[in-house]
């Protein structure tokens, strides 16, 4: 394994060994042992996961929600251009009016710029993304924004989705930004 993060370091790629807790917004990819899978929460992480292990992990990694799966044994190189097109699939973009908004782990990108999301923040805007142009119910956002079950009264979704609009909004155009997240009283947002 020495040999291998000796290798990745040298890499087109900035590789971490760590767990999915302590993820970092500029990660565009995590790499983790398909034996820390089943502790971690696949709904906790904006950024894919590349699982590495034996063969009889295989099929629950792959369950689990990863995008990729490295069979031991594997090396660097293996896993770069596994990386390269994990990276590819999983650039998210949606073409609006003004352009092109791209979500790429917690960095959210337009024409006009590119501004960094938390991962909640990140969260959000992906569901918001994948369901676009209908309405993503209050009780699937408020289990996203918080990871966990919320009382009916909290205000944590809005909060969260105030934080992204404003950050959305140094990348959107005015015309665009207005109604580009809209909230529809009593069921949940929509991007048209």
């Amino acid at each position: 394994m020495e040999r291998i993060r000796a290798s990745l370091r040298r890499g087109p790629f900035r590789f971490r060994f760590t767990s999915l807790v302590d993820e970092d917004p500029a990660d565009r990819l995590r790499l983790l042992p398909a034996s820390l899978l089943s502790s971690l929460d696949p709904s906790r992480s904006a950024v894919p996961v590349i699982a590495y292990g034996p063969a009889a992990l295989l099929r629950g990694a792959f369950l689990w929600g990863c995008a990729d799966y490295l069979k031991d044994p594997w090396g660097p190189e293996e896993l770069s251009l596994r990386s390269l097109l994990v990276l590819e699939r999983g650039r998210e973009g949606c073409l609006f009016p003004w352009g092109e908004l791209t979500l790429d782990g917690c960095v959210v990108r337009t024409p006009f710029g590119r501004a960094e999301l938390g991962l909640q923040e990140a969260l959000l805007l992906r569901l918001l993304l994948s369901r676009r142009g209908c309405t993503v119910p209050r009780e699937a956002l408020r289990a996203v924004a918080a990871g966990r079950p919320l009382a009916q009264g909290s205000r944590l979704v809005d909060v969260r989705i105030s934080s992204l609009r404003g950050k959305l909004a140094a990348v959107i155009p005015p015309e665009g930004a207005a109604g580009f997240l809209r909230c529809l009283r009593g069921q949940g947002y929509v991007i048209p």
